[in-house]
């Protein structure tokens, strides 16, 4: 089984979305044995239709599909319950409107499989055209932040070896997954693959993104703040920005959009804690040590 790379894919209930979401995944070229976990969730879960020629042409290149229906929403949930599907080899994470590079699969497997010791594997995100100049400000002044290039936040994956896998137990109950998993790893275990590229959407009206950046700011400050494994993935942030836009000044160009969405979601989060709106764990999380 050394040979197989996993991948979960937590996905609202859409016949559409769904079959899509795997589909993209038979494009992957001189790929390793794949074992794809299909987590749909929704009320209408038990009416998607993944048709019977998906599942064959994945028989046909000796790889597993397996669907999972959940009436409750949910990602962290259904990451965890994506995870009592795995077999031994590589994880990867995926968000179910990601497209990858048709070399992402094998660069990620051969990478993470080549560590003995735990590793993180994460490509870098390219974005659809954005009509709205705030929101694309935004995100072309954060790529270039010393955090985003190094660490891709917002990119729809990530994936990990066996063990690094064993960094944690359960996903706990909070929006920001990805922050909760790269708050266990180092510099030193990192993977970059600038070889390859995750294509992502994102909010393309500027009250919506600071609405998502709120949500992600809120879950990141609660796994920064229970986490035991402080690795240095938030250090110096600020100066960091100020010596990068010193470097560059066509970042300032950008930097009204990315101060605007910046100050919205802060008020927005304010307006959600006034509501009683909270991101935490709940007591009787337990999380690994190791």
């Amino acid at each position: 089984m050394e040979n197989w790379c996993n991948i979960v894919i937590p996905c609202r209930a859409s016949d559409g979305r769904c079959s899509a979401a795997a589909e993209r995944l038979l494009s992957q070229s001189d790929t390793p044995f794949l074992n794809v976990v299909l987590v749909i969730n929704g009320s209408e879960a038990e009416a998607v239709h993944i048709d019977d020629s998906l599942h064959q042409a994945f028989t046909e290149r000796g790889w597993t599909l397996t669907t999972l229906r959940r009436s409750v929403l949910g990602k962290v949930s259904a990451l965890n319950a994506g995870d009592m599907q795995l077999v031994d080899g590589s994880i990867v994470y995926l968000d179910d409107d990601v497209v990858l590079s048709s070399n992402a699969v094998r660069h990620i497997h051969r990478s993470l499989s080549a560590r003995q010791s735990p590793a993180i594997a994460l490509v870098p995100p390219r974005r659809h055209d954005m009509k709205s100049f705030i929101c694309r400000s935004y995100f072309q002044f954060l790529a270039q932040t010393p955090y985003c290039k190094l660490w891709l936040p917002g990119n729809g994956m990530y994936a990990v070896n066996p063990a690094g896998r064993s960094r944690w137990m359960e996903f706990p109950p909070i929006c920001s997954d990805d922050t909760f998993v790269r708050l266990r790893f180092d510099e030193s275990e990192l993977i970059r693959l600038d070889s390859c590229y995750a294509l992502t959407s994102a909010p393309d009206n500027p009250l919506t993104l600071m609405r998502v950046r709120a949500r992600w700011c809120r879950g990141s400050r609660v796994a920064r703040a229970r986490s035991k494994r402080q690795r240095g993935i938030r250090r110096n942030r600020c100066s960091g920005i100020l010596g990068s836009c010193i470097r560059h000044p066509l970042m300032l160009r950008h930097a009204p959009g990315f101060v605007l969405v910046v100050a919205g979601s802060w008020i927005w989060r304010l307006i959600d804690r006034q509501a009683g709106s909270v991101s935490a764990w709940q007591p009787h999380h337990q999380q690994s040590q190791a």
